[in-house]
C-alpha cells in the first residue's frame, strides 16, 4: 500500500534577475538527473499502459530537444525511474497532426532490426563510463510493435571491433499505439548495461518520428552523432535523493504557459534542496525567478510553480534543482519552446473523417488530392467521392469534381483548376452514401512579384564550363570530348587526354531468337548546334525492329539519349541491351545508387572475370510510408551507375524505367570484366515481349 504524501505549493518569485544573470546560463546545459533508487514492490508494471499510479516514484521529463536549445513543441512526456538492478522508461508521445505511426518491422524473435530505424522509432542510449573516457556506449532502438536493434559502441576496443551488433540485451517492452499515441514501457538490466549506483552514466532517450525524419531527446542535441558521449544527459542512481517531476509546460487543452514542477522525497530520510528556476514568456513579458530552499520530509511533495502567466509566445525556462551545497545536481534542463495559440479553425472546424493529402501547384494552376478510406468506419458504403474548392472568405465554389473510383478504398487524382487570385482557400472532400464523410483542409495563394518572370533563363555559358564545339561528329565540353558514330553513339569519350572506352558504345538487339546487327537507314544529323546545347537524330534497323535515336548535349557535358523503337506484328523483341566497355583502368571504382540512404554500393569495382555485379543484388526499400504503400525501385531497375577511378570516369543515369520491358527477376544493369574492357550493360527489355500489333516505345 502506497502512503500518502503530503504536499505543499511554492508559487514563483519575482525578481529582477535578468535571463542569463548567472554565469554560465547564455549556454544550453546538458540535461541532467539523479534518480533515487526504489524498491522492487513499487517498480511499474510493462505491460504497454502508463497509469500514473506505477509512476509516481519516476521523475518526469516534459518536452524533447530538436536542436541545442529548442523543444519541438510535440507532446513528449518522459518516465524514468530504477530499482537496484533495473532501469525502467515510460515514454509517453504523439506524432505530428495525430498522424498514424509507421510502423513496418514486425519483430523477429533472437533477431536485431536495424530496418526498424526506418519506422517511429525509439532509442534508449546509454554510456556507462560517462566520465572515464571510454566512449563505451550502448544502444537500443525499438518501434512500437517491439522490433528491436541492439549494439555495443567501443571506439576504444583493443581488438578492433568498434561496433558489436551481436550484444543482446535481455530488455523488456510494451506498448500501445492508438490514434497517434505511442505509450511505450521498457525495463533494462542494468548490469547488462554496466550501470551501477552512484556512477554516473550517459544517458539518450531519443524519439524518432518519420515522414520526414525528425528525432528529439530529453537532451540537447547538438548535431554531432549520438555515439558522443560527451553530449549525452547525465543521469546517477543514488541511495537518497528528491525525486523531480515536470508537471506542466502549459494549461489544459492548449492553453497558455503554466511552467510547473514537483519535488518529492520517496524515502524514509529527510532532504533539503536548492530550487532555481526562471521563465521569460516573450520579449517585453515580465521575467520570473524563483530562488528557494526546500525541505522534504519523507513523503512530502512540493509543488514549484514557474510561471502560471497563461501567455502565449516562445518560452525560455531553466529549471535546476541542487544539494543545498551544489554538489549534487538533481535535476537541470534549459530549454526555449513554442507556446503556441490554437488556430481558431482548427478549434472550431469539423474534424477530418479521413486522411486528406493534397498538393497545390500555382504555377500549372494543378491540385492534386488523395483521400484514404481505409480506416474510415462504413467505408464499404462510399459509392464516391467529390472535391471542391471554395474561397474561404466567401464560401463560393471555384471548382468541383468527382475522384476517380476507389481502389481499395483509395483515391488519388490531379486536377486542372482555374487560375486562383491571391488569399486562404478551402479543400474539401465528402464521400457519398457515408455519414460524417467530409474533410477539409487549408491552403494560401500567395502571390509574389518573381512569379513568371525569366530572371536566371540564360544560353550563357558560365565559366568554368565552356561552350560547346561540334567538329565533323565530335563534340568538345569542359574537359572531355565525344566521338560519336553514324548513329550517334559514343565512339570513344576523350577526358583529360585519356580514353574511358575500350571499344564504341553499342546496343545489343536480339529478335525472333536471333541476334540482329544494326544498320543506319538515317545517319546522324545535327539539328541544334549552339554554345550551350547541340542535339540531333538518326535512323536504324535491326531486323523487323527499327527505330530512332535523339541526341542531346548540355554544356556541362551531359550526354542524353533517347530511344524510339516500333516492330510489326508477330515478332518478339528478346533483348535490347546498351553496352558500355570502359577501358583497363578506368572503371576501378563504382557507385550504383538504390533507393534508400545506406543502401547504395559505393567502392571498388567487384574483381574477377564475368558478371561480377547485378543490380539484382542491390538492397531495395522495403519500409512502408505513412499511407503503408512500400515506395521503392520496381524490379532490378536502378537509376544510377558510375564507373570510374579517382580522376575519370563515366556515369549512366535515367529518371525511371517508363517503356522499358523487363522481367522482374533479371537483372536490368549487369558490370561484365575481361582481360580487355570492364563492360556496363543496361538491359531495357530483359524478357521476351511479343508484339501482336506495331508499337512505338520511347
Amino acid at each position: 500500500m502506497r502512503k500518502k504524501l503530503l504536499s505543499a505549493i511554492v508559487l514563483a518569485s519575482l525578481v529582477s534577475v535578468g535571463y542569463c544573470a548567472e554565469k554560465g546560463l547564455d549556454e544550453p546545459w546538458q540535461s541532467e538527473l539523479i534518480l533515487p533508487v526504489i524498491a522492487k514492490d513499487r517498480q511499474p508494471a510493462v505491460d504497454g499502459v502508463i497509469e500514473e499510479r506505477e509512476w509516481s516514484d519516476a521523475a518526469v521529463v516534459i518536452g524533447a530537444f530538436k536542436d541545442e536549445r529548442n523543444l519541438d513543441g510535440n507532446e513528449y512526456a518522459a518516465y524514468i525511474e530504477a530499482t537496484e538492478d533495473t532501469l525502467f522508461i515510460g515514454l509517453r508521445t504523439m506524432t505530428e497532426d495525430n498522424a498514424e505511426l509507421r510502423a513496418g518491422v514486425k519483430p523477429e524473435a533472437g533477431a536485431d532490426q536495424i530496418r526498424a530505424y526506418y519506422d517511429d522509432s525509439i532509442e534508449v542510449w546509454i554510456a556507462p563510463d560517462k566520465d572515464g573516457g571510454s566512449g563505451r556506449s550502448y544502444q537500443i532502438l525499438l518501434n512500437s510493435l517491439g522490433a528491436r536493434y541492439d549494439v555495443l559502441y567501443d571506439p576504444e576496443n583493443a581488438t578492433g571491433k568498434k561496433k558489436d551488433e551481436s550484444v543482446s540485451l535481455d530488455t523488456r517492452y510494451a506498448g500501445k499505439a492508438e490514434a497517434g499515441c505511442w505509450q511505450a514501457e521498457i525495463a533494462i538490466p542494468l548490469s547488462e548495461v554496466q550501470v551501477a549506483i552512484d556512477k554516473p552514466f550517459g544517458f539518450r532517450l531519443v524519439r524518432t518520428r518519420h515522414n520526414p525524419t525528425k528525432p528529439v531527446d530529453w537532451t540537447p542535441i547538438t548535431g554531432g552523432p549520438f555515439t558522443d558521449v560527451k553530449t549525452m544527459g547525465i543521469v546517477r542512481l543514488a541511495r537518497i535523493a528528491p525525486v523531480i517531476r515536470q508537471v506542466s509546460l502549459r494549461g489544459k487543452d492548449g492553453g497558455g504557459g503554466d511552467v510547473q514542477f514537483e519535488l518529492k522525497n520517496i524515502g524514509a530520510t529527510p532532504i533539503d534542496a536548492a530550487v532555481q528556476a526562471y521563465s521569460l514568456a516573450g520579449e517585453g513579458n515580465q521575467e520570473k525567478n524563483v530562488k528557494t530552499q526546500c525541505a522534504l520530509a519523507p513523503g512530502e511533495t512540493k509543488r514549484i510553480v514557474v510561471d502560471d502567466s497563461k501567455v502565449f509566445g516562445v518560452f525560455k525556462n531553466f529549471i535546476r534543482v541542487t544539494s543545498p551545497d551544489g554538489k549534487d545536481t538533481y535535476f537541470a534542463r534549459k530549454f526555449n519552446w513554442p507556446c503556441v495559440r490554437k488556430d481558431p479553425l482548427e478549434q472550431t472546424g469539423r474534424p477530418a473523417a479521413f486522411p486528406l493529402k493534397f498538393a497545390y501547384y500555382p504555377s500549372y494552376d494543378k491540385l492534386r488530392a488523395k483521400i484514404d478510406l481505409r480506416r474510415m468506419a462504413g467505408r464499404e458504403k462510399a459509392t464516391g467521392v467529390w472535391l471542391k474548392v471554395k474561397d474561404k472568405a466567401t464560401g463560393k465554389t471555384l471548382f468541383e469534381s468527382g475522384m476517380p473510383a476507389l481502389k481499395d478504398s483509395v483515391a488519388e487524382a490531379c486536377f486542372d483548376i482555374p487560375r486562383l487570385p491571391q488569399g486562404r482557400y478551402l479543400l474539401e472532400a465528402s464521400v457519398e452514401g457515408v455519414s460524417d464523410n467530409v474533410a477539409e483542409r487549408e491552403f494560401v495563394r500567395n502571390i509574389y512579384e518573381w512569379e513568371g518572370n525569366t530572371l536566371g533563363v540564360s544560353e550563357e555559358v558560365i565559366p568554368p564550363y565552356t561552350p560547346l564545339v561540334l567538329k565533323d561528329r565530335s563534340v568538345s565540353a569542359v574537359l572531355r570530348t565525344y566521338s560519336l558514330d553514324a548513329l550517334g553513339l559514343p565512339e570513344q569519350v576523350i577526358s583529360e587526354g585519356k580514353p574511358l572506352l575500350a571499344a564504341p558504345v553499342s546496343l545489343g538487339i536480339v529478335v525472333d531468337g536471333q541476334a540482329r546487327k544494326i544498320e543506319v537507314t538515317k545517319p546522324i544529323q545535327f539539328t541544334t548546334v549552339r554554345p550551350n546545347e547541340i542535339r540531333y537524330v538518326s535512323g536504324w534497323k535491326a531486323g523487323p525492329l527499327s527505330g530512332a535515336i535523339s541526341g542531346f548535349f548540355d554544356y556541362d557535358g551531359m550526354l542524353k539519349l533517347e530511344l524510339a523503337f516500333a516492330m510489326e506484328g508477330g515478332a518478339t523483341l528478346d533483348k535490347m541491351d546498351l553496352l558500355i566497355p570502359m577501358a583497363p583502368g578506368m572503371a576501378e571504382l563504382m557507385h550504383a545508387v538504390s533507393d534508400r540512404s545506406r543502401y547504395s554500393y559505393i567502392g571498388k569495382t567487384p574483381a574477377g572475370a564475368g558478371t561480377v555485379w547485378k543490380s539484382a543484388s542491390l538492397p531495395r526499400n522495403d519500409m512502408p510510408d505513412s499511407d503503408y504503400v512500400v515506395p521503392n525501385l520496381p524490379g532490378t531497375f536502378v537509376p544510377y551507375v558510375w564507373l570510374g577511378n579517382e580522376r575519370q570516369g563515366l556515369s549512366w543515369f535515367a529518371d525511371n524505367d517508363k517503356d522499358w520491358l523487363f522481367d522482374d527477376s533479371k537483372s536490368t544493369h549487369t558490370v561484365i570484366r575481361d582481360v580487355t574492357a570492364t563492360t556496363l550493360k543496361v538491359g531495357s527489355s530483359t524478357r521476351a515481349f511479343l508484339f501482336v500489333e506495331r508499337v512505338s516505345r520511347q
